[in-house]
């Protein structure tokens, strides 16, 4: 292995174990476990730390016109190449729950592509509006309000503005 590509391992283990701990604060924290919650983020933090050190040394983060660009090539890819074959694979080993959490998936990434096109169109006119995600599907939703999601249907209620 060469260093490049150790950069990259550890950006896949560090950015994976960063959510990790992220979801094993709120765990803790919902337990009503304060010190090992805040452990768990603190971990967090470090591992931020190194992953935006190693996006730094692949240079991976550029322009706002070339991270739209990538972010879109991601989506695109991810939503025509990878999710279609998750899906399948979830129906014939009948995790039905997973299935569904692709399917989601796969329909927020399809809408996101719009997303990422009319950012990269509007770019520069900073016109202003909020995002809304939905906290059971994760659908990404541009407007001044919340509406219901558009692909698991939950209302308003579910919708967080980011």
């Amino acid at each position: 292995m060469n260093t490049e590509t150790n950069v990259y391992e550890g950006l896949a283990r560090d950015s994976q174990a960063y959510m990790k701990f992220l979801a094993y604060a709120a765990k803790a924290e919902a337990e009503g476990h304060e010190q090992p919650a805040k452990l768990f983020r603190a971990a967090a933090g470090a591992r931020k730390i190194y992953i935006d050190t190693y996006l730094e040394t692949l240079t991976l983060v550029k322009s706002t016109a070339d991270n739209l660009e990538s972010a879109l090539a991601s989506e695109v890819y991810e939503a025509d190449e990878i999710y279609p074959g998750f899906i399948e694979s979830a129906k014939k080993e009948e995790h039905l729950g997973v299935k569904r959490t692709f399917i989601c998936a796969r329909s927020a990434k399809m809408k996101n592509i719009r997303l990422y096109e009319a950012a990269l169109a509007d770019l520069g006119s900073e016109a202003s509006a909020d995002y809304y995600i939905c906290t059971v599907c994760g659908n990404l939703n541009k407007g001044n309000e919340a509406v219901d999601c558009q692909i698991c249907g939950k209302g308003p209620g579910a919708q967080e503005r980011i």
